[in-house]
């Protein structure tokens, strides 16, 4: 029996010409380029991969075993090669990931606060997340353009029943179970007289709230929306323009 050997050199040649490409991109290969992966591990997929793609590319490899610089310059080549396509997948990646970042801050995605939450808990949470994070809070709101006294105390019942319950802790923070006064009812919404209203609202938006939602929960919601349009809406509009300039 006679084994021809002779296709040997060739084919070592060919194959170190695909590991060089196919390594060169591994290297650079979001996910597998990672630098937490280890070495072996991204050598060893190389050569999976390079043996799976020699038997399908193997005669598009013309190499000259006599001329050892033409050989030299063919192994820079697909190195090259390697890199090039490596790199696209990063980069491309990358954008990819930019892009996602801009439409999400272009769409205002963030976060919504519940009901119950007071500055100090809208300032922890824009703590976390970051400047930014688009933060809308929920408020219970109740206005007594007369008597800032009565625009708080209508909301007693509900504060002192928000108080009591266990799924509000992180966010009540020390104010859980505490007695439902005036003071507690002043953090937690936006109540009162309209300076009292749009002095609560400025604390919200000054912890790190981007947009304050009114939730009228006593008396006419319709007359509600009306004394908050004519008494504080446009007043904290105007405040917001001349900040801005």
């Amino acid at each position: 029996m006679r084994v021809d050997i002779s296709l040997l050199p060739a084919l070592a040649a060919t194959f170190m010409l695909v590991f060089a490409r196919v390594g060169a991109m591994v290297m650079l290969l979001p996910g597998f380029g990672e630098s937490n992966i280890p070495v072996r591990i991204k050598l060893g997929i190389a050569l999976l991969l390079t043996l799976i793609i020699l038997p399908l590319h193997r005669a598009a490899y013309q190499i000259d075993l006599t001329s050892m610089s033409s050989l030299g310059v063919l192994m820079v080549h697909e190195i090259v090669i390697g890199i090039v396509l490596g790199a696209t997948a990063r980069v491309t990646l990358s954008a990819l990931a930019v892009a996602g970042s801009v439409i999400a801050q272009q769409l205002g995605l963030g976060v919504i606060l519940a009901e119950g939450s007071p500055p100090e808990y809208v300032a922890r949470v824009r703590r976390t997340l970051g400047p930014d994070a688009h933060i809308t809070v929920f408020v219970w709101s109740n206005l007594d353009p007369e008597d800032a006294h009565c625009g708080l105390e209508a909301l007693r019942s509900t504060v002192d029943e928000a108080l009591r319950k266990p799924y509000l802790a992180a966010q009540l923070g020390t104010l859980q179970e505490s007695d439902p006064d005036l003071d507690v009812i002043s953090r937690l919404t936006v109540a009162g007289d309209a300076q009292a209203c749009q002095a609560a609202i400025a604390k919200l938006a000054a912890a790190g709230a981007d947009s304050v939602v009114l939730q009228p929960i006593h008396g006419d919601e319709e007359e509600q929306i009306e004394r908050f349009s004519r008494h504080v809406l446009r007043h904290v509009a105007a405040n917001t323009a001349q900040s801005t300039h």
